[in-house]
């Protein structure tokens, strides 16, 4: 079964809305925020929870079930948003119920990016000016239509690969490596949803080979390609 739905990406994240596809227990890098109506997680000792919205943790085993549509947000794990969504305190290896103010603003019936952008000001605890060079490379990254690598666009900046690094572990909580793959992941779910072949869509995004590009996927937000091609880009 496939997901069937919308999504949306940040530099970090990607969220989706819509009918999940059923799943085997699996665990992924990504830090997972879930919300809907009667949702059913099973964790690795095959213990169920129910409730309307789920925090779970980064590597943590868990399977989800649910007959109805729901909101679910993959973020990553190191960055700043994730760390303003679970504090350190909180941080663990159990499934934790979502706040009320967490679940009203998931599932606000809101356009999906204006979820997020409501979410991310809520939520972002690094509230600096973005450093221009960062804001450049951004830039250049999303510009470009070869492989992208930190070397490569440093060199464009005249940035060093641990400048570039820095700025990025300011901002973001992540190297500019991470932003890299999670944009890479953003054009292949752009070039699926445009009908591209997943040979076609690791390609197009950067990715070595299709192998490449499903593993990356698999670890980081614990789907594989053939999963979200009915998923609409918002």
């Amino acid at each position: 079964m496939k997901w069937h739905g919308e999504y949306c990406f940040g530099e970090t994240w990607i969220a989706f809305r819509g009918m999940s596809a059923e799943n085997n227990l699996h665990a992924h890098a990504a830090l997972q925020l879930v919300a809907g109506a009667g949702i059913t997680v099973t964790d690795d000792n095959t213990f169920e929870k129910q409730g309307n919205g789920w925090l779970i943790p980064s590597g943590v085993k868990h399977r989800i079930t649910t007959s109805s549509p729901i909101v679910i947000l993959l973020i990553e794990p190191d960055s700043f948003f994730a760390n303003a969504l679970q504090p350190s305190q909180q941080k663990g290896s159990e499934v934790q119920s979502l706040s009320l103010e967490m679940l009203d603003t998931l599932l606000a019936d809101i356009p999906l990016r204006d979820m997020m952008n409501k979410l991310e000001t809520l939520y972002h605890q690094n509230n600096s000016v973005i450093d221009a060079r960062l804001i450049s490379a951004m830039t250049y990254l999303n510009s470009i239509d070869k492989r992208p690598t930190v070397e490569l666009i440093g060199k464009h900046l005249g940035l060093s690969v641990s400048r570039l690094r820095a700025l990025s572990t300011h901002y973001f909580g992540v190297p500019f490596s991470k932003i890299i793959v999670w944009k890479q992941v953003n054009l292949a779910f752009q070039s699926l949803a445009k009908g591209a072949s997943l040979a076609d869509a690791a390609y197009n995004a950067g990715f070595a080979d299709q192998a490449h590009f499903t593993r990356i996927l698999r670890d980081t937000i614990g789907v594989t390609p053939g999963q979200t091609q009915n998923m609409d880009k918002q």
